[in-house]
């Protein structure tokens, strides 16, 4: 269940670095990466959240 949340920082972090490799900026690749971590947290605390609720009954 978790592991499809995994896939694209792996996926733009490999993109940062070949582009890196290439001699091209990563900084496109990085961006999408950046965004990705800060719509993980903001939703992390109201996942959790409803993981309690639902844990608890």
């Amino acid at each position: 269940m978790v592991l499809p949340l995994f896939i694209p920082p792996v996926v733009f972090g490999a993109g940062a670095l070949e582009r890196a490799a290439n001699g091209l900026s990563p900084l496109p690749a990085l961006a999408f990466l950046a965004a990705y971590v800060l719509f993980a947290s903001v939703v992390t605390p109201f996942a959790g959240a409803a993981a309690i609720r639902n844990a608890q009954g």
